[in-house]
């Protein structure tokens, strides 16, 4: 009976991480409730010794959890210390899945199944992405808060997701043969025209573009790095002639931050540069513990004057993860940030068995790394779209035998 209960409530959570997964590119309270159960279900499952054997032996989890402390931490220590502080330190919450999800996905059939269900998802925003674009649908079906082909998020979300959606595609393509390559490829294609055309989103097509690279790079050396490259300054010399009604705003960022500057217009490039211009004067005042986690809005609005783009009234996102964690934790929080990407880039590269893991967790992190620069992606539904997947990749990961102080020693000591 009690192999039954632990194999049942086991099977469910596997579950609600698929459910969860299908959710990322949903509303964030859907995913939110699905967390929730799995959350519950994990903790009921029992088989304790086996899960904390995993999340031990695995240094990708070992660092998630890592940065959550030392974000909290920098909260405590923090020179203006809040109860606001723990509350928005809860935000990060999402680190606490990656272990969690690889105490779980022990076989390579639910990694399997992760893949597709986020594929699966993709391709359903993407089809009532285009069903708004050709008028099918009104603009406002299933998003009342936003203009044009949006289905459930913000653009930018929207895009980067369906830009890492390519990027999996890319492998399925290349693992495939006759017909069901060429489907591949002609879903590839329609995910392309949806992040450059349909929707344009240039968080996305910078996200892209790094993603291609890694993937020529990854399969076929940098001999065919020059084809992208190729293809890349052409698009740009392209993009100075009038050939399109509207140039694609990936070339057109010199321009918006001209426009800001001279004539204090409000538009994304200029925002940005007020917001990390402002933000990077806060940091100053404490450098390396941070304000603490939610400081910036508060540090915000008394710092600046009504007359930026950017008014003291409004909230103050900074638009750049590594900015505000800057703010929020210092350079203890980013040296903590950069080594979680070390680790998770390690392990990937340890997934010499699994090259399709091992592959999709580098191109996860790249997505994310780049995307980070320009969007803050540390929490919310835009690192749970991190957390939720790394955690898949990451569970594929099977250390040499070894006693837990070996693993310690090993983690922090052989950096390579």
């Amino acid at each position: 009976m009690s192999f039954t209960y632990s194999k049942f409530t086991h099977n469910l959570s596997i579950f609600f991480v698929l459910v969860s997964i299908f959710c990322i590119q949903l509303p964030t309270r859907y995913m939110d409730i699905s967390l929730a159960i799995l959350f519950l279900f994990w903790a009921i499952s029992g088989n304790y010794t086996y899960k904390f054997h995993r999340v031990i032996s695995n240094p990708g989890a070992i660092v998630s959890l890592l940065l959550f402390l030392v974000i909290g931490l920098c909260t405590l220590f923090s020179p203006e210390l809040t109860h606001e502080s723990f509350r928005a330190w809860f935000r990060y919450h999402g680190l606490l899945f990656i272990p969690i999800i690889i105490s779980l996905m022990d076989q390579n059939k639910y990694r399997d199944y992760a893949i597709y269900t986020f594929l699966l998802c993709s391709s359903v925003v993407l089809l009532i992405s285009y069903l708004k674009w050709f008028g099918i649908v009104p603009m406002d079906f299933m998003r009342t808060d936003g203009n044009g082909p949006v289905v459930f998020r913000h653009s930018i979300s929207q895009s980067i997701f369906i830009a890492y959606a390519i990027y999996l595609i890319f492998h399925k393509c290349k693992n495939s043969q006759n017909r069901i390559q060429i489907a591949w490829i002609i879903l590839m294609l329609v995910f392309l025209v949806n992040i450059f055309v349909v929707v344009d989103s240039r968080s996305a097509q910078i996200s892209f573009i790094a993603m291609s690279g890694l993937f020529l790079y990854r399969y076929w050396k940098v001999s065919y790095l020059k084809y992208l490259l190729a293809l890349f300054f052409s698009l740009i010399m392209i993009s100075q002639f009038d050939v399109f009604k509207t140039k694609p705003r990936l070339f057109n960022i010199q321009n918006e931050i001209h426009l800001a500057q001279t004539e204090n217009q409000v538009n994304s490039a200029g925002y940005r540069l007020e917001l990390w211009s402002n933000t990077l004067l806060l940091i100053k005042r404490h450098p390396f513990l941070g304000g603490g986690a939610g400081s910036l809005e508060r540090e915000y609005k008394a710092f600046v004057p009504a007359d930026h783009i950017v008014t003291a009234t409004e909230f103050a996102n900074p638009h750049s993860a590594y900015i505000l964690i800057l703010q929020e934790s210092g350079l203890i929080g980013l040296a903590a940030l950069f080594f979680l990407y070390y680790w998770h880039w390690a392990v990937a590269s340890r997934l010499n068995k699994q090259f399709v893991y091992g592959s999709a967790l580098k191109g996860l992190i790249v997505c994310f790394v780049i995307s980070s620069l320009f969007n803050c992606m540390l929490w919310g539904g835009e690192a749970k779209f991190y957390y939720l997947l790394a955690g898949i990749f990451l569970s594929a990961y099977k250390p040499q035998q070894q006693n837990i102080k070996s693993r310690i020693l090993s983690l922090f000591f052989k950096m390579r």
